[in-house]
């Protein structure tokens, strides 16, 4: 019998970013044996739709398979929700219809503030390795992660695009600094994993 974790992502960045946290973990600590599943969903409002039906057919071969879904993980950007008055999700009501899915109620949240670029900006070093440059910026502009890194990119003669970039800059990237940074974002995935170290 085994245990399986469902973890949906939003987009194409947290598709590479979130697999290397998790290879990080299992690789640092002692894990417990679980099989995890990414789900990127290529935006915030297929929650609403796209997810529930790979909810579903994961549910239909765990109960064929006499196996158990441990939790399942929300994970999407904030900036989409923030000071608006009709946000394109509504939490509550979704949590509910996933329990009725699951049959228990397994299903949390992990809330990325503002958007996923803004974890990779928790290593400066090592996107200053990526774009080869030594001197780290003192300030960049920008609303938020996306802006800033696609700013700070342009100036050094690049382009920064979600997803195709993040493969090649996470292997510059230290994943220890924004598992340190991120420790209280990421408590869902590592109770999860059963790792009981920060």
């Amino acid at each position: 019998m085994k245990t399986h974790i469902l973890l949906y992502v939003e987009g194409d960045t947290e598709d590479v970013l979130f697999p290397a946290i998790i290879k990080y973990y299992k690789q640092t600590f002692s894990c417990a044996n679980i099989e995890f599943h990414i789900e990127n969903l290529k935006g915030v409002g297929k929650y609403s739709g796209k997810a529930k039906g790979i909810l579903r057919q994961l549910m239909n071969k765990i109960k064929k398979d006499g196996d158990t879904l441990k939790v399942v993980l929300c994970s999407y950007d904030t900036d989409a929700f923030e000071f608006k008055s009709n946000p394109p999700i509504d939490w509550k009501k979704l949590k509910k219809e996933f329990e009725n899915i699951t049959g228990k109620k397994n299903i949390i949240l992990i809330p990325i503030k503002s958007s996923i670029e803004d974890w990779l900006l928790s290593d400066i070093d090592g996107l200053c390795k990526y774009l080869r440059i030594k001197k780290k910026p003192q300030r960049l502009s920008g609303k938020n992660g996306f802006d800033k890194i696609s700013h700070w990119f342009k100036q050094h003669g690049k382009v920064y695009y979600k997803g195709y970039d993040s493969k090649v800059i996470i292997k510059h990237i230290d994943i220890a600094k924004i598992t340190s940074t991120h420790s209280a974002e990421l408590e869902p995935i590592r109770k999860a994993l059963g790792i009981t170290q920060q």
